[in-house]
């Protein structure tokens, strides 16, 4: 699998890419990983590590909270082993001196639904992606965009060749897309961008990803799943959640830019295929 770890307002968040395990399995030994990894350290701990959910879903991921212990003996120890403490501001230990929160997103999509209902949610993000497209090659900062199905995680990914480097037409391209994408969403009888009331949109290097989800009915919804992009309630909720995920990646490609030697370009101008050096 592939996997990069960025960091994102006040956050980190670790995107993986599976490329033959089940994204049930990536999840799984994420939380396995994160559990091993904060058990070695002095200080760092895992928020309510010992509690039943030390982490709380979200769409193809989870999330949660590492928090800094200054000194053990002094610890408060019921807020970090089960994540809370009923003393809040009065309790005489400490709490932890900092904490960050850690998401987890598997780029993956994920099919659970009817053949009927999954080629129809196929079609409806395929159309979405071609919305975005037809938007960003209308612009006038644009010059190329390609847009292609990943074969690996079956989602699309959305490529943009800027006219200029110039980071305001990078920064107006990926909003130009962000808005499209809602636009387009809003116009869908099924589709949703998840967490569209928080934080929808995950930043990379030289874009951003969105998991878009399916919803069939909007009474038996867990809308906190979809708006907030969390549900602490867990397999424990009796509110519908996503039976369909699919990722739409936004990439800003990078210029490239022929660098030659002068010997290189000599060569090329004795053979007519560049203009002479003055």
């Amino acid at each position: 699998m592939d996997k990069y770890i960025i960091f994102c307002d006040g956050s980190w968040c670790l995107i993986v890419r599976p490329v033959a395990s089940s994204n049930a399995d990536c999840i799984a030994l994420a939380k396995e990983a994160l559990l091993e990894a904060a058990s070695k350290s002095k200080c760092i701990y895992l928020m309510g590590y010992s509690s039943p959910k030390p982490f709380t879903m979200q769409p193809q991921g989870f999330q949660a909270t590492l928090g800094a212990m200054e000194n053990a003996k002094s610890a408060c120890w019921h807020i970090f082993k089960k994540g809370f403490c009923r003393h809040g501001a009065n309790c005489c230990k400490q709490h932890p001196a900092c904490e960050m929160p850690v998401h987890v997103l598997v780029e993956s999509a994920c099919l659970n639904s009817c053949t009927r209902f999954i080629g129809a949610f196929k079609q409806e993000i395929a159309e979405i992606a071609m919305a975005v497209t037809a938007t960003l090659q209308a612009c006038d900062y644009t010059d190329t965009v390609e847009t292609v199905k990943d074969d690996c995680t079956q989602g699309w990914t959305i490529e943009v060749m800027p006219k200029e480097e110039l980071k305001p037409h990078k920064d107006y391209l990926l909003t130009l897309a962000k808005n499209t994408m809602f636009s387009a969403t809003s116009r869908s009888k099924t589709a949703y961008i998840m967490g569209y009331g928080t934080k929808p949109f995950v930043s990379k290097a030289n874009g951003f990803v969105a998991m878009l989800g399916d919803m069939q009915d909007e009474s038996r919804t867990c809308w906190d799943f979809y708006s907030k992009g969390v549900c602490t309630r867990d397999c424990e909720c009796r509110w519908e959640h996503p039976e369909c995920l699919m990722p739409i990646n936004v990439v800003i490609k990078e210029r490239s830019s022929m660098k030659c030697s002068a010997a290189v370009l000599e060569y090329l101008a004795q053979q007519g295929l560049l203009a002479p050096r003055m």
